[in-house]
């Protein structure tokens, strides 16, 4: 299915084991933006994108899989999107892509920067949430 140019959101879905055994499986649906230049990069790399939380807490995304995950695959026109579990799913992932300090994609938690303890929301997304003391 060809996929429609430019920041247009495209539906995915995804089912997936609950890394934390919290449940047998996980069935999610996610919105999936990507500018032209992501689609393109990932396409030329092999038509997938993998995002991935380090031991540490940082996001990672690469175009070959990190051993060990069971990622969830969402299919998004003629590229596929592989979530670690570990990571709470946003609503909406924008992928956009880098020229520097090397070509790659970022992938963007509803349009911002994820972090484990507290997402960061865009002041166009709403109130972030408040932290329990």
């Amino acid at each position: 299915m060809p996929r429609r140019s430019g920041l247009i959101p495209e539906l995915a879905q995804a089912s997936f084991k609950s890394r934390d055994g919290a449940a047998d499986y996980v069935h999610v649906n996610v919105t999936v933006s990507a500018d032209d230049a992501a689609e393109e990069f990932i396409r030329d790399q092999g038509g997938r994108l993998f995002v991935w939380i380090s031991d540490a807490g940082l996001e990672h995304e690469t175009t070959t899989p990190k051993p060990g995950i069971e990622y969830a695959e969402f299919q998004c026109g003629t590229f596929s999107l592989h979530i670690d579990p570990a990571i709470e799913m946003p609503h909406r992932w924008l992928l956009v892509y880098h020229r520097f300090p090397r070509p790659h994609v970022r992938a963007l938690w509803n349009g911002g920067a994820y972090s484990p303890t507290v997402p960061y929301i865009p002041p166009w997304e709403g109130e972030a949430p408040s932290q329990a003391n």
